[in-house]
């Protein structure tokens, strides 16, 4: 992944492509051109971002607020609680990397990296939450066997553990290809192929089997949530790793991806109301009962099973 400052950028040559064009010819140049129209999206993206951004704060504090204060905790509520306080994150340093660089601070480049970080524990989270859960499909007595007891605490403190300590060598190094190289593989090579792997079994074992029995809403929740990050999350992920060869291509898609990701760390709480709430309800509903009914991956078939502890 390439070094991004705020000077690099395209929204940084806009002005400076006005004010050359004001004291120069009344046309604009293909390379004044090009850095016009990237900044100009750059622009608009970071509007249209603070609206999507505003809205995923709104969510995800929500949720945060009711997996701590109000929920059981569970080893699904753990997961969830993490990966809310991952997207939360995410939103917040994108937002201030926007607003740094429209004013053209030097914190910019800390921010860049704690924004790559934290949307990288999303996308680690994210595969540890659907490898789980599609082992305790595929392989159940196996599973249950050999499940941890705080499994899900175990995994959820490594990989913030692994995150801190990759954004503190990112910000106090200069040089980091090592762990621009180690993100790329792990990012683009096994947790997106895990995640899409994943999203089909669940979805042939949850849907399609002809011995499915019925299943709590966790599995269409994740199952959703799977099918959004690929949609919005996984383009940024490999934009990232494909623009140190190629600036031009990252100039043009990198506006984009980074709103899609926006998109991707905002959509979960909504994903929970609208699994969680009954169909054909017109009362109002508690949203503490959403949201269990949204994590509760209990089905009719084995209820009598005890559930393995946090």
């Amino acid at each position: 992944m390439t070094e991004l400052n705020a000077t690099s950028l395209p929204l940084a040559h806009i002005t400076d492509v006005l004010s050359d064009h004001n004291t120069s010819s009344a046309f604009l140049n293909n390379d004044e051109f090009h850095y016009f129209f990237i900044g100009l999206l750059f622009l608009i993206g970071g509007f249209i971002l603070l609206i999507v951004a505003i809205v995923g704060f709104v969510g995800n504090v929500v949720v945060i607020w009711f997996l701590i204060f109000i929920i059981k905790r569970t080893p699904i509520t753990t997961y969830i609680l993490n990966l809310a306080v991952a997207d939360f994150s995410t939103l917040l340093s994108l937002v201030i990397v926007i607003a740094l660089l429209f004013l053209g601070k030097m914190l910019f480049g800390v921010f860049i990296y704690v924004f790559i970080s934290t949307s990288s524990a999303s996308v680690y989270l994210l595969t540890a939450i659907s490898a789980e859960r599609c082992l305790s499909i595929v392989f159940p007595i196996w599973y249950r066997c050999h499940r941890l007891n705080h499994q899900s605490v175990v995994v959820c403190s490594l990989i913030w553990a692994i995150i801190c300590v990759l954004c503190v060598i990112r910000v106090l190094c200069y040089t980091t290809y090592i762990v621009n190289l180690l993100l790329c593989i792990v990012s683009v090579l096994i947790c997106i192929p895990t995640v899409l792997i994943c999203t089909v079994v669940l979805f042939l074992k949850v849907y399609c089997s002809l011995y499915r029995c019925k299943r709590g809403k966790f599995y269409t929740v994740l199952l959703i949530a799977l099918l959004c990050f690929l949609v919005f999350g996984a383009p940024l992920n490999i934009v990232l790793c494909l623009v140190d060869h190629d600036y031009n291509f990252g100039d043009t898609m990198l506006p984009i991806c980074i709103l899609l990701c926006a998109v991707n760390s905002s959509v979960n709480p909504l994903i929970y109301f609208l699994c969680g709430r009954k169909k054909f309800r017109h009362s109002k509903e508690a949203f503490k009962l959403v949201l269990q009914r949204a994590f509760s991956d209990k089905d009719d078939c084995r209820r009598n099973l005890n559930q393995p502890a946090t």
